[in-house]
């Protein structure tokens, strides 16, 4: 391995730029003028050439120029074949993904992930390289690891598409990198995105959103800058327009909440029908749709039309043209002009220079082709995007990557207060972080409350607390609560209480998923006053559906007739009283079932299984007794081992300490399975470790 220094700048912070051999060879003159345009950023660039394709030798160098005197270590960028990390038994460090990994391959199951190279307290077994992708290492997360995410560095990866002209690509990526830095470009035209199906299509929560990004960038509210909003229900095909907006070459900035796959962005949905003939129109279009697919699985397409006539009443004729080929084309047609896709990029140049992918797998950079980096390897000058390489749920703290040069920032509007000075030199210094409580600039507000709670002041949880309580800044009050929730103390609860009637909308939605997490029935109250309110948005309403399973319905009920009482000012309050009661009972002990099942000795092997994982994503509070008592009965390791690995999600339960002391009783008795003992200490670490999302 190959270690170049391109400048000797005195005292400076060192940057990695890790690149393999060949890369290196075929754009070595791109690549030193980037590591010189990272020098005049301020940094010390070296350049670190592999030749071994060795993953845990490439971690261990960052390491120790992490623990250099002269140039610590800041950040890196992969490029090119550097070897990705598929991580496997982590996936609680993901939001949504969580593909079982006995029945499916290491490929599908794992997590690639680059927190292997720059999160420098994580603990991996090396398992072995992909057989046929040799580029792939796979690695388990060892039980006595770190159990949560706190990267030192900061990272990114630069990985052309794998094609006969994958080092052109390079040359010219970086050649526009060097270019576009030049630039003194401020951040002042700023678009936002909302796709089909995302957030519930609340409106209320693209209103507030609005805001915060105004709060965010207040410089965006002047005459001659922009903050613009596109909706997927603005045209039956958005695509062009929004395509067209993210080739506008003075876009800075572009925050698009989808869905997504490996190498689709996922915008429409069928239109909302207007008049009688689109909606027969659009059932037509559906059903020929299910029965092609009904026929590509094999199923008996006769049987499927009969079963849509009988149990829906739809006319057999509706199905005609199913498999008519130009009825098809004309189908096919329409739903492709519904997203984006790989095939789309071909000669597409956007200009964007940052985009953030509020979406699944679009950040795929472990595959030969992935559909971020077609936006920053095209002909445009978009030069960095935020993307996830796995499933993510909505609402929640992205499992992200820095797709691009890591490095690329705007120009500051903010000329006395320099972000990079005060993040190298000042990071632990206390006095400096609590004067900025006081800057005009909310973002550094929420800086400076972050880093206070990085460097343990002993005052935080009070301080976060009357900062959530008296702050006028909804960014500034978000991570007030996302600090509380990782401290998960008194002043966490209190904060909730306080949370379901934000003004802010992403607030009161946090709240009540959190409220949920927490499941002590000290928050039952504040969890019916939302449920019984009238104006709740959509999205707010589906965390509250989602908590109200997790508790006892005793307790629900119990406190249903006070709060309507109290707080609901419906007409014809004495009708709608039943309805919403009805609809409360109906919403909770879902999850009693599952108790019973996972208790119930005659249980089939797959109804268990079944039952302990959905626990993942439903914590189901009032078990926990019955799910310790089931861990120490259990004479089957794998169900244990189920259960210890579900228990870890239980991370902000009231039960924890219930489930700690399960666990720490099982570590210690030698009677139980080294894995059944193992999964109990990485579960224990799990619940120990400070929450995040």
């Amino acid at each position: 391995m190959l270690v170049l220094s391109c400048s000797n700048l005195p005292r400076t912070p060192g940057f990695a730029i890790v690149i393999d051999k060949d890369s290196y060879t075929h754009a070595k003159t791109a690549v030193d003028a980037y590591a010189f345009s990272i020098a005049e950023d301020g940094l010390e660039p070296f350049i670190i050439v592999d030749s071994v394709g060795d993953s845990n030798s490439i971690r261990e160098q960052l390491m120790q120029y992490y623990q250099k005197k002269e140039h610590p270590l800041e950040g890196a960028v992969f490029i090119g074949d550097i070897p990705v990390p598929m991580i496997l038994d982590a996936q609680h460090f993901t939001r949504a993904f969580k593909m079982d990994q006995d029945r499916f391959s290491w490929e599908q199951s794992s997590v690639p992930s680059d927190r292997f190279y720059d999160d420098f307290d994580l603990r991996f077994e090396f398992l072995k390289k992909d057989s046929i992708h040799p580029n792939l290492h796979y690695y388990s997360l060892k039980p006595e690891s770190s159990q949560y995410l706190a990267p030192e560095i900061y990272t990114g990866r630069i990985k052309p598409f794998e094609t006969d002209h994958k080092y052109e690509d390079l040359k010219k990526y970086l050649t526009k990198v060097v270019r576009l830095k030049k630039e003194k470009n401020v951040l002042d035209e700023v678009l936002f995105f909302a796709g089909h199906g995302y957030n519930s299509e609340s409106m209320l929560a693209r209103m507030d959103e609005k805001i915060a990004l105004y709060e965010q960038f207040p410089w965006l509210k002047k005459q001659q800058n922009g903050l613009e909003y596109i909706d997927f229900s603005f045209d039956k095909h958005i695509r062009q327009r929004l395509m067209s907006e993210l080739q506008r070459n003075d876009l800075d900035m572009a925050l698009l909440h989808h869905h997504g796959n490996k190498d689709v962005q996922y915008l429409n949905g069928l239109p909302d029908a207007k008049g009688i003939t689109q909606q027969v129109e659009g059932i037509k279009l559906f059903l020929r749709s299910k029965l092609r697919i009904a026929k590509q699985k094999g199923q008996n397409t006769e049987k499927v039309k009969q079963s849509y006539h009988q149990r829906h009443g739809v006319p057999l004729d509706w199905f005609e043209g199913t498999f008519d080929e130009n009825q098809i084309r004309i189908d096919s047609i329409n739903y492709a002009k519904m997203d984006v896709t790989l095939a789309d990029m071909e000669g597409y140049v956007p200009n964007a220079r940052f985009i953030m992918f509020d979406s699944c797998f679009n950040g795929a950079f472990q595959l030969g082709e992935y559909l971020s980096g077609a936006y920053i390897f095209g002909e445009g000058n978009t030069i960095v995007v935020h993307a996830n390489s796995v499933s993510t749920l909505q609402d929640k703290w992205p499992d992200e990557h820095i797709i691009g040069d890591p490095t690329f920032h705007f120009s500051s509007v903010m000329a006395p207060f320099n972000l990079n000075e005060a993040l190298a030199d000042k990071d632990l210094d206390i006095d400096f972080w609590k004067n900025q409580l006081n800057a005009s600039y909310p973002d550094i507000q929420a800086l400076a409350l972050l880093k206070l709670y990085e460097n343990n002041y002993p005052e935080i949880s009070d301080l976060l607390f009357n900062t959530f309580q008296n702050s006028t800044q909804e960014v500034v009050r978000m991570e007030s609560l996302k600090l509380l929730t990782a401290l998960n103390d008194k002043n966490f609860k209190k904060a909730l209480v306080l949370a379901i009637q934000d003004s802010y909308e992403l607030i009161r939605r946090e709240a009540l998923y959190l409220i949920g997490k927490c499941g002590d029935e000290e928050l039952v109250a504040p969890l019916v006053t939302a449920a019984v309110a009238n104006n709740t948005s959509i999205r707010e309403s589906f965390n509250i559906k989602q908590s109200l399973q997790l508790f006892p319905k005793e307790a629900i009920m119990n406190a249903f007739d006070t709060i309507y009482q109290k707080t609901t000012n419906y007409i014809h309050s004495d009708k709608v009283k039943p309805e919403i009661k009805r609809k409360l009972e109906k919403n909770t002990g879902r999850w009693d079932k599952s108790v019973t099942e996972i208790l119930n000795p005659d249980s089939s092997n797959k109804k268990v299984k079944f039952a302990i994982r959905s626990l993942r994503n439903y914590n189901y509070h009032p078990g926990v007794p019955d799910f310790c008592k089931f861990l120490k009965d259990s004479k089957n390791p794998k169900q244990q081992v189920l259960m210890l690995e579900a228990l870890g999600w239980f991370n902000l339960s009231y039960q924890k300490p219930q489930i700690i002391d399960c666990c720490t009783a099982i570590i210690e008795d030698k009677s139980y399975p080294e894995k059944v003992r193992k999964e109990a200490l990485k579960s224990k670490n799990r619940l120990l470790a400070p929450w995040s999302r």
